[in-house]
C-alpha cells in the first residue's frame, strides 16, 4: 500500500512530495517497519526491498542520486524490469537504449518481447539492427514482435527466413 502511494506521488512530479518521501524513507531505516529484506540487482547498490519505491519515486522528482538504483532495477532479471524501464523511459534516462539492448538477450521471452516495445516507443530506428537476430527467435511471438517492430520503426518490410 505504501509503495503505491510513494510511487505514485513520485509519477505527479510536484518536487513538494521529496522531503516527505525522505522522511517517510528514513523512519523505516530506523524503526524496520517494512521488510528488511536486502537487495541487490545485477551490479547495482544494496538497498532494501521496501526502500525501492521510494528511491524510484525519488529519482522521478529529480533526485539524481537515486538513478543507480532505478538503472540497476531496470536491468534486474530476478525482480523484473518493468518498473524501473517505465521510470527511466519517462525520464528519457540516458541510459535506457543501452539497458533494452541487454534485455534483447535476455533468456526470459517476456524480457525480449518488454525491449522490443519499449525501443519502438523510442522510435529510433538504429534498434533495426539490434532486432533483427530476433526474426529467428525460438519464440513465435517474439519473432512477430520483431517484424512488427522492424515495420514500425520505417525499416524496409522483412520477411521471416
Amino acid at each position: 500500500m505504501i509503495a503505491g502511494i510513494v510511487y505514485a506521488l513520485g509519477q505527479l512530479g510536484d518536487p513538494r512530495a521529496i522531503a516527505p518521501i525522505r522522511k517517510t524513507m528514513l523512519e523505516d531505516m530506523h524503526d524496520g517497519s517494512l521488510t528488511r529484506e536486502r537487495y541487490r540487482a545485477v551490479d547495482g547498490p544494496y538497498t532494501y526491498v521496501s526502500q525501492i519505491p521510494f528511491k524510484l519515486a525519488l529519482a522521478m522528482l529529480g533526485e539524481e542520486e537515486y538513478l543507480p538504483v532505478v538503472r540497476a532495477y531496470a536491468r534486474d532479471t530476478v525482480m523484473g524490469p518493468s518498473g524501473g524501464i517505465a521510470i527511466l523511459m519517462e525520464m528519457g534516462d540516458s541510459q535506457i537504449y543501452d539497458i533494452l539492448l541487454e534485455h534483447l538477450r535476455s533468456e526470459e521471452s517476456s524480457y525480449r518481447l518488454m525491449a522490443i516495445r519499449e525501443l519502438v516507443e523510442l522510435g529510433d530506428e538504429k534498434a533495426v539492427a539490434a532486432i533483427k537476430p530476433l526474426l529467428k527467435d525460438d519464440d513465435e511471438t517474439v519473432r512477430g514482435a520483431a517484424k512488427w517492430a522492424i515495420e514500425q520503426l520505417g525499416a524496409e518490410r522483412t520477411k521471416l527466413p
